[in-house]
């Protein structure tokens, strides 16, 4: 779950941030980012961007594995289909 171990490493680095910060425009922007990481659509699109992204990682693994065996029969002289 990367995405969501970064959301936490992220949270704490907006609040050092702030802290640090000197003018109140950078302290606005910050905090704004960091508000906004805490509704729940951008919780909820976080949680399903690492889920779709997975099973696209998974599907691509897949058709790779499968166009290398393809290639690998070709050569050897077997039919695919």
């Amino acid at each position: 779950m990367l995405i969501i171990d970064n959301y936490s490493i992220l949270q704490s680095t907006w609040e050092t941030a702030v802290k640090i910060a000197r003018d109140t425009e950078s302290k606005a922007q910050i905090q704004g980012v960091s508000s906004q990481m805490n509704t729940f659509n951008f919780l909820f699109g976080t949680y399903l961007s690492e889920l779709v992204l997975r099973h696209t990682d998974n599907l691509g693994k897949l058709y790779s594995i499968g166009h290398c065996l393809q290639q690998s029969c070709c050569r050897q002289g077997y039919s695919y289909n």
